[in-house]
Order: structure tokens, then C-alpha cells, then sequence
């Protein structure tokens, strides 16, 4: 995935989403930032939708942090907000 211009942002997102949220790991958090990176960068450039990108700026830290308990729900909102 190129996060200058990925195929489709949403659907990576929720991939890398879930499968972050399934296993947390070091391989997986690096995927799935990469994956909340590009979805951001796709709101603010393609869709104008800055309330989207902002939803996304917590997702760094708990990435990190590795915290699943507190990211999972904030996933599903933002997944259901996009419709899926």
C-alpha cells in the first residue's frame, strides 16, 4: 500500500483495522497506522471531510499504546460512519 496514493483507503483502513484489533502486534500497529494515515490524508484531500480526519487523531496513540480496549469502539464508530 502507498500512502501517497492507496488503491482504496477505506477498505484498507477496515483490513488493517481489524486485523490490528484481532492481534495486536508491532506488524500489525505499523500497518494499520500506515492505513489511519492514508485514510486521513484521503478525508482532507479527496473527500473534504475534516470531520473524518479528525475522528482518525486518536488512533496514533492508542495504536501505540497498543490500548484494543479503548480503540475497538472508537473503530466501530468511525466504520459505521463511513457506511460500512
Amino acid at each position: 500500500m502507498s500512502l501517497l496514493n492507496p488503491a482504496n483507503p477505506i477498505d484498507i483502513f477496515i483490513e488493517c483495522g481489524q486485523r490490528f484489533i484481532a492481534t495486536p502486534n508491532p506488524v500489525s500497529g505499523i500497518e494499520f497506522d500506515d492505513a489511519v494515515v492514508a485514510l486521513k490524508r484521503h478525508a482532507r484531500v479527496q473527500l473534504g471531510d475534516e470531520a473524518l480526519a479528525t475522528s482518525l487523531e486518536p488512533f496514533a496513540r492508542l495504536i501505540r499504546d497498543q490500548a484494543v480496549e479503548r480503540l475497538a469502539p472508537l473503530f466501530d464508530e468511525v466504520v459505521a460512519g463511513l457506511g460500512r
